[in-house]
């Protein structure tokens, strides 16, 4: 952090948070993906997920329903690791996530 007079002060790592690359992917019968919004997603349902979390899918309907309703939880997800950028998801995920 710049203070302006030409300090710096670097955050506690408990507060450091990093912008998360984002994986997409299909729940399927062979590939089944729990959700940590729904419990399981169905089969044929996107889901999503930061690269580094490893097994921590959610749906892209409830990700995209929770960021409309309740935006400060979208991030409570991953226990606050991440800074959620839904726009960069949006973008990485394609044209079928800006539809949902």
């Amino acid at each position: 952090l710049n203070f302006g007079d030409g300090t710096t002060a670097n955050p506690p790592p408990r507060l450091m948070v990093e912008a998360p690359d984002w994986l997409v992917a299909r729940a399927s019968e062979e590939a089944p993906r729990s959700c940590l919004i729904w419990g399981d997603a169905l089969e044929d349902t996107a889901v999503v997920r930061p690269r580094k979390a490893r097994g921590q899918w959610v749906s892209l309907s409830a990700l995209n329903n929770l960021r409309r309703l309740e935006p400060a939880k979208a991030s409570k997800l991953w226990y606050d690791r991440y800074a959620l950028d839904l726009r960069r998801l949006n973008a990485e995920s394609g044209p079928a996530g800006v539809l949902l």
